[in-house]
């Protein structure tokens, strides 16, 4: 895996944001003895959602930048495929192991599973209620 890279994205938890984040900063040092860690993005390029809120539909698609640079969250991303959401997903989101003669057979497979479109409609159910939170 030389030469090769991961993303990955933790959420840390606290009676209070402030220990949040010092949970959060006792593991990146702990992270930093094994392996470098990047900075985090400044805290200026995000949105608070109440801001977000205010905007009409179409001033969220106009808002939102072309390509995201940093990680989205689950409602971003839900918003994103749900199509109430604008953008070119960054590279992070582009990753895919499957060779492309896989993807065919995977797509038979699942339109010819009579459970499928029970498994379609619940998943875009869960989009929805993670739309509401």
């Amino acid at each position: 895996m030389k030469g090769e890279s991961r993303m990955i994205r933790l959420q840390f938890e606290g009676s209070s944001r402030s220990e949040a984040v010092d949970f959060c900063s006792k593991a990146v040092e702990r992270l930093q003895e094994y392996t470098p860690v990047p900075p985090a993005p400044p805290a200026a390029n995000h949105t608070t959602e109440t801001q977000q809120q205010q905007q009409t539909p179409a001033e969220k698609l106009q808002a939102v930048p072309d390509v995201s640079q940093e990680s989205l969250s689950i409602k971003h991303l839900a918003q994103y495929f749900m199509g109430e959401r604008g953008l070119s997903l960054p590279l992070a989101y582009h990753q895919f192991t499957l060779p492309p003669g896989d993807v065919e057979d995977l797509l038979r497979l699942c339109f010819l599973d009579s459970g499928f479109p029970a498994f379609v409609e619940e998943v875009e159910n869960k989009l929805k209620a993670l739309l509401q939170e």
